[in-house]
């Protein structure tokens, strides 16, 4: 996870009182101190100052977050953030950086901001996946299936499982490409297989009349529901808790 998506994760924490500020600033000088800059959330958590219910709640209003398009240049922060990092690590220029960023905020517009790096000949496939490593994501695939995701790992899971037929996911996809069928986090879901809860359906009454909601049956786990979707198209299926274009 980067630098900005850990202040983050942190002023959520402290918000919400999962912890204090003084916790907080504790774990934020063991990272400093640690050789592999291990996850704020990691940290948190082994120091007993959050649990994996609140650990698992922050990702998930993380998630929001950087979903929610900036104001000014109308792309997601996680767009952004990812743009940051490869313009720390000298991958790409300011100029295309930012060129690329315009055309993810086109209308329409259903690529990633990796996806079009690729296409722009800026970045190569493999760099984008160290990118999204370096943010604790993956990209993985279902053979079974033949769908592909890309996953966030938080867990230390040794086994991802598809959540279409519940078998488990390989790393990598057969074809060089960036583009994943659906997006999961392995802490949520972890977290909620635990409880063997389902999450409450969300209720059409208490969403403004101007977000467009769309009925339908998921493409993953195969069960309907009725979600808002994004500004960027994508919706999240409560049941399976993947992430994809309607």
């Amino acid at each position: 996870m980067g630098a900005d998506q850990d202040l983050l994760f942190g002023k959520i924490a402290v918000a919400k009182n999962f912890c204090s500020q003084d916790q907080l600033n504790k774990c934020l000088i063991l990272q400093a101190n640690s050789r592999d800059r291990v996850p704020l959330g990691q940290l948190l958590r082994t120091e007993g100052y959050i649990s994996d219910d609140q650990h698992s709640k922050i990702l998930a209003l993380q998630r929001q977050q950087l979903a929610t398009p900036d104001p000014v240049t109308k792309v997601s922060k996680e767009a952004i953030l990812l743009g940051r990092l490869a313009l720390k690590m000298n991958l790409i220029t300011e100029a295309n950086l930012n060129l690329c960023l315009r055309l993810q905020a086109q209308p329409g517009e259903k690529r990633t901001i990796g996806e079009i790096m690729v296409s722009m000949n800026f970045l190569k496939v493999e760099q984008v996946k160290s990118l999204l490593s370096r943010q604790q994501k993956k990209i993985m695939s279902c053979g079974h299936c033949r769908l592909s995701f890309t996953v966030l790992t938080t867990t230390n899971a040794k086994v991802i499982a598809c959540p279409r037929c519940k078998g488990p996911l390989s790393e990598g996809k057969p074809s060089d490409s960036v583009r994943t069928d659906a997006h999961l986090e392995t802490s949520v879901a972890n977290q909620l297989r635990k409880s063997a809860q389902k999450p409450p359906p969300r209720s059409s009454t208490n969403l403004s009349s101007s977000v467009k909601m769309v009925k339908m049956k998921c493409p993953m786990c195969e069960k309907e529901f009725c979600e808002p979707v994004d500004s960027k198209g994508r919706v999240d299926c409560p049941h399976c808790l993947s992430s994809f274009s309607a």
